[in-house]
């Protein structure tokens, strides 16, 4: 079951960055900090 979700989690991972830096025009500052708040919004989340 971790496989599964470790593949869900980057398949879409890796495709958002590209997504965001081609078709909404973000600069890769404005990419990281999107990526950095996935990282601190776990830290905060609570397990259900």
């Amino acid at each position: 079951m971790n496989f599964l979700q470790f593949f869900v989690w980057g398949s879409w991972l890796i495709s958002l960055g590209g997504y965001m830096g081609r078709e909404l025009h973000f600069e890769g500052g404005q990419i990281g900090a999107i990526f950095a708040t996935m990282g601190i919004a776990s830290l905060i989340m609570r397990e259900s």
